[in-house]
């Protein structure tokens, strides 16, 4: 079963409030709830995922006829027609490794197989469950258009706040750069820091790669003129107000490293002590 079969399953037992059956592997359901696919919740079972299967395998009917790779599947007397996908459609595990918004995956699938009423786009998950209708489904072939997720993928991401930004990237950070518990400061920073940089943010990979100058430096040499700047800078207002283009680009060279925007708000964010151990020592 598909990513796009399951997820108009999916809706198809949440709005008729029944059960269905799915062809495949167990696996798939621990991949599908990455989208949030509660199969429990709209089974009205809770079980591990491996019991769940066996249900649904065995004592549940088919309600829905879906099509695996252009051939159909057969389904039971109350069954409904989904047309395929065709191209070259991405597996979940790709996207996730991508650092797409699984809200847009989510919301691309499901209005690439049914239309939504008034030309609703960009549906959450409480409005596809909302506003889903089993007799709108489309019924031509449909091709996968990479722009269209993208562009919900997109929207998605601009709707998050900034603390959902970061914690949201969690899983995309280097392994071990983030200590195993962040304290309430670092939290507030890792705030500021995702207000900072949601603009440049076009995945969720990219917040860890932009500030990543947090937690780790990019080593180089120590630089004795930049550190005697920044110790006598004011640190109440602007710290960078004295230097010269060619100091500001050194130490956002020698301090945050590529990539990250090395405006005031950053350094003050950073703080004078780690930005003067940084600018006094030669890490590799």
């Amino acid at each position: 079963m598909t990513a796009r079969e399951a997820v108009i399953s999916w809706l198809v037992a949440r709005h008729r409030k029944g059960g269905l059956r799915m062809e495949g592997h167990p696996e798939a359901l621990k991949q599908l709830a990455w989208l949030g696919l509660d199969w429990e919740v709209s089974l009205g079972l809770d079980r591990p995922a491996e019991e769940l299967w066996a249900r649904l395998h065995s004592e549940l009917g088919v309600r829905l006829r879906v099509f695996d790779r252009g051939r159909p599947v057969m389904a039971g007397p109350e069954s409904l027609e989904l047309s395929p996908l065709l191209g070259k459609v991405p597996d979940l595990e790709s996207l996730a490794r991508q650092g797409i918004m699984a809200e847009g995956v989510l919301s691309y699938l499901a209005e690439s197989a049914w239309s939504p009423p008034g030309g609703k786009r960009f549906l959450t998950r409480q409005e596809l469950l909302r506003e889903f209708d089993p007799d709108a489904l489309v019924t031509e072939p449909v091709t996968f258009d990479p722009e269209a997720l993208r562009e919900r993928h997109l929207n998605f991401l601009a709707e998050l706040t900034p603390a959902e930004l970061w914690e949201r990237s969690l899983p995309y950070w280097e392994s071990g750069l983030l200590p195993e518990e962040l304290d309430d400061q670092t939290v507030l920073d890792l705030e500021a820091l995702a207000v900072l940089l949601a603009d440049r943010c076009q995945s969720l990979l990219d917040f860890p790669r932009l500030a990543r100058f947090y937690f780790a430096s990019p080593g180089g040499p120590p630089d004795a003129e930049l550190a005697a700047l920044m110790e006598a800078a004011d640190w109440e207002s602007d710290p960078l107000a004295e230097l010269t283009p060619e100091q500001s680009a050194r130490l956002d060279r020698l301090v945050l490293g590529p990539g990250a925007p090395g405006s005031t708000e950053v350094y003050l964010i950073l703080g004078k002590e780690r930005l003067l151990e940084r600018l006094l020592s030669s890490l590799a």
